[in-house]
């Protein structure tokens, strides 16, 4: 039975985003066009990485603003209903505006002498609290030296490591482009041997 291949029919990009289950290649040749699309998906996943941090700091940028308008707004309404000496003011249908007196806050200056404090109060647990953090890669570590040792650590199991690929791209300038070359559908592939140099 003949297996098409669908890099004779698809572009990497379009084999990428198909749904078609395993796929294999005729030629590790072939494995060269697979790189190129590899590194334009990682571009494009990079730019989209850098606009979202982009629209993020504009959409922050936009919220700070607004929020500082309404802030002002807010101002205007309190120190009108100081000049006039209104505890309230209803205006149906659209809003009521009550002036109040927020509660005291604090301001922590130094966190460690505030703590130390509480501490001799006998009051620390009320006013903080320890977090266990556990340190993943100190415990893959030593989780390894015991299971050389044939010791199993309750709580754990282990997981066998995926084989998979590592791919360095070459810096290249951006004026030079890549482009994968396939080879037209109508020219009949050469073996090597045939080919003149």
């Amino acid at each position: 039975m003949n297996q098409v291949n669908p890099m004779n029919q698809m572009n990497p990009i379009q084999i990428a985003e198909s749904g078609l289950g395993d796929i294999q290649l005729n030629s590790i040749y072939e494995v060269e066009s697979i790189l190129l699309a590899l590194e334009e998906i990682d571009n494009r996943v990079g730019f989209w990485k850098n606009l979202k941090k982009h629209r993020v700091q504009t959409i922050d940028a936009a919220i700070s603003d607004y929020s500082g308008r309404a802030e002002k707004l807010r101002k205007l309404v309190l120190d009108t209903l100081k000049q006039f000496d209104e505890k309230t003011l209803d205006f149906p249908g659209i809003a009521k505006v009550t002036r109040r007196k927020n509660k005291d806050s604090w301001e922590i200056d130094d966190a460690n002498q505030m703590l130390n404090f509480f501490k001799q109060e006998g009051l620390a647990d009320e006013v903080s609290e320890v977090k266990t953090v556990v340190k993943k890669t100190a415990v893959n570590k030593l989780l390894l030296e015991y299971s050389k040792k044939n010791v199993n650590i309750p709580g754990t199991s282990r997981v066998a490591g995926a084989e998979s690929i590592s791919v360095t791209f070459e810096k290249t300038d951006k004026s030079t482009s890549k482009k994968v070359i396939k080879p037209k559908k109508s020219e009949p592939s050469q073996p090597l041997e045939e080919l003149e140099v």
